[in-house]
């Protein structure tokens, strides 16, 4: 399964310093810029793809799940690999299992579950979770496709169980949005800045080479208003 492409900064970077011109990354943002966008918050991790497989027949809905980082040769941490196996094996028998088991099988094909690990040990996730490593999902793909299951549909799929990372803004342009992430807020997980946004248009869209819009802000490139 594809690992997750890196998301596009707002702005483009200036090649010498580094620093962010007022150019925008893409014509998509530039001509988008103005119309609604959602934002979650970035999550300064270890980026996590669990892959379910369906095998057997529908009276036997059984998928098999692998783990792995962001490539085949990333060693996940034991302590984070622990906690993905209390998530994810058929025997834990949690309700977001069961939703994404049946799913695979729906479809006949592998969902490919992308996100973040966290916690002590892993980047400067101690604020996020000093006792310990958690998984929270990003997003969800039907195998090496284009296709990605909503943000809603992901929501339903998780069910509460399974950590989706927070909607922190919904419904403002990307200008607005750049003014919030220039206020340095307070992430969800506690009293910190967050680490930024990852932004979409309400109405999800794709560039000319199928890729979709997005992009993203993190607080180190904004001075604080």
């Amino acid at each position: 399964m594809l690992p997750y492409s890196s998301i596009p900064n707002f702005q483009n970077r200036d090649p010498v310093t580094h620093k962010l011109t007022a150019e925008l990354s893409s014509p998509e943002l530039d001509y988008l810029a103005g119309l609604e966008w959602t934002a979650t918050e970035k999550v300064d991790g270890m980026n996590i793809r669990v892959i379910m497989v369906p095998f057997g027949s529908a009276e036997f809905p059984h998928t098999s799940v692998d783990y792995y980082g962001r490539t085949g040769k990333t060693q996940l941490p034991k302590t984070l690999l622990s906690h993905l196996h209390f998530l994810f094996d058929a025997d834990a028998a949690h309700p977001h299992y069961i939703a994404l088991r049946d799913l695979a099988v729906e479809l006949d094909a592998p969902l490919c579950i992308y996100g973040e690990g966290y916690g002590a040990g892993i980047q400067k996730g101690a604020k996020y979770k000093a006792d310990g490593q958690a998984f929270v999902v990003i997003d969800i793909r039907v195998g090496n496709t284009n296709r990605w299951l909503s943000r809603d549909q992901v929501l339903e799929l998780c069910g509460g169980t399974l950590p989706v990372v927070p909607t922190v803004v919904g419904g403002d342009t990307l200008w607005d949005i750049r003014s919030r992430i220039q206020t340095h807020p307070t992430s969800m997980w506690g009293d910190f800045p967050m680490e930024g946004f990852v932004c979409r248009p309400v109405v999800p869209l794709c560039d000319r080479f199928g890729d979709r819009v997005q992009c993203k802000m993190k607080i180190c490139d904004y001075p604080q208003t």
